[in-house]
């Protein structure tokens, strides 16, 4: 009879609903981390240096979020749909708070609450759509990361035109992310009224009880050795290696290949676009999601070398494009190997992945900055294969799966 029940719950929809506001969150992130950056000169301009720290602030919130969490050494459990539709709200209601009045105080204000709804959307998000699609979160996972990159690319043309018709800047950053906000709460909420509790007590109390046993238990990898340690060095240090293509092409592309400024700026966007491809195409080609670590490693590699190795503009925007192509795994699946660490307690990996989601992205310009102040872009931008090789060491120590199988991903949640 239980069986019964359980079968006949109409629950993909709802979920599939779910999911689809987990995306647009996910993209209203990518929207404001890369159109912060394009409308950084106009903030210096009216608020003087106090903006140059604005995109510091989800970083130093990720760090704190993090850290509180590991400090009390367990999180309460959330609601993820009410925890992402308000941190929608949050974001959006921030960046509008941050950039429209001019007055100093309240756009640092707005400036500290985006970055703390960011870092709390960035630390809800994984763990929620790992919970409501455990045999896909991988899939969905890159396919939202998909969606921010394409938001990321679309933010600073979204401001240039709207600059250009005479609508101003502001219009341009804070429209898109207003309307995601009014998606997301509709789509949460739309998805909660239609999920109701229809599994037996009998059901809900073995759930339970399995969350209980397990919520303060690391799994350990398929040969006993893995901790979640080795999963948080390779995620934090996949998000350096972003970092540093989108830290040095742009000085690379003009000072070492010899494009014009202008064009340089422009060919940076090869590296986001290689990006949302891999992450695109990570779906309908399944196997792209299936690979070893070092399948992309290696692709990034490669893209490297035509970059660094051949002085012509049409290799180097190649090379970006092919390195960028490679990075689109490595966040998804770093992530999700972190999560999977903690089967039955997506919270505590997910606070973990914060945590280096925050290191990278405050320890990333201090350490990047300080190549490029003692060396020359060229020699600066070895540091991409450096990183390669540590990632890749450590995953050959420690020999993780780049994901589970299905029955695999819901047995290690119900073990």
């Amino acid at each position: 009879m239980v069986a019964r029940v359980q079968q006949s719950t109409p629950i993909s929809r709802p979920v599939d609903r779910f999911a689809i506001a987990c995306m647009v969150a996910y993209a209203m992130l990518g929207w404001l981390f890369s159109g912060l950056g394009a409308i950084l000169p106009e903030l210096r301009e009216e608020l003087g240096d106090q903006a140059s720290i604005y995109p510091l602030m989800p970083g130093a919130a990720l760090g704190a979020i993090g850290l509180t969490s590991l400090w009390r050494g367990h999180t309460p459990t959330r609601a993820h749909r009410s925890a992402v539709w308000q941190g929608s709200v949050l974001l959006s209601g921030s960046i509008a708070l941050m950039t429209i009045t001019g007055i100093e105080v309240v756009s640092a204000l707005g400036a500290v609450a985006a970055g703390f709804a960011a870092a709390g959307l960035i630390r809800v998000l994984p763990a929620a759509l790992t919970t409501h699609q455990p045999r896909r979160s991988v899939s969905v996972m890159t396919r939202a990361n998909a969606w921010s990159s394409l938001a990321s690319i679309a933010a600073p043309l979204a401001v240039g035109g709207a600059t250009a018709i005479g609508f101003g800047w502001r219009a341009g950053l804070i429209v898109i992310p207003a309307l995601g906000a009014i998606w997301v709460v509709t789509l949460s909420r739309t998805a909660t009224s239609a999920t109701t509790t229809t599994t037996t007590t009998a059901t809900t109390t073995a759930t339970t009880t399995a969350t209980r046993r397990n919520e303060s238990q690391p799994a350990s990898g398929s040969d006993g050795h893995i901790q979640w340690i080795d999963a948080w060095l390779i995620l934090c240090l996949s998000i350096v290696v972003e970092f540093a293509f989108v830290y040095f092409a742009s000085t690379y592309l003009h000072e070492e290949i010899g494009m014009s400024k202008a064009a340089a700026a422009s060919g940076t966007a090869a590296f986001a676009v290689g990006m949302a491809s891999g992450r695109f195409l990570a779906g309908p080609i399944r196997t792209l999601g299936q690979l070893p670590l070092v399948a992309y490693l290696t692709t990034i590699a490669a893209g490297f070398a035509l970059l660094w190795m051949l002085q012509s503009p049409v290799t180097a925007i190649i090379g970006l494009g092919v390195a960028g192509f490679g990075t689109a795994m490595l966040y998804p699946i770093g992530i999700d190997r972190l999560i999977q660490r903690f089967p039955g307690a997506t919270e505590h990996g997910a606070n973990r992945g914060a945590l280096a989601s925050g290191a990278a992205l405050l320890l990333s310009p201090a350490l990047l900055g300080a190549l490029r102040a003692v060396s020359d872009v060229r020699t600066a931008y070895l540091s991409v294969p450096v990183l390669l090789l540590v990632i890749a060491l450590i995953d050959w120590r420690g020999h993780p799966v780049s994901h589970l199988s299905e029955e695999d991903h819901v047995a290690g949640r119900r073990r």
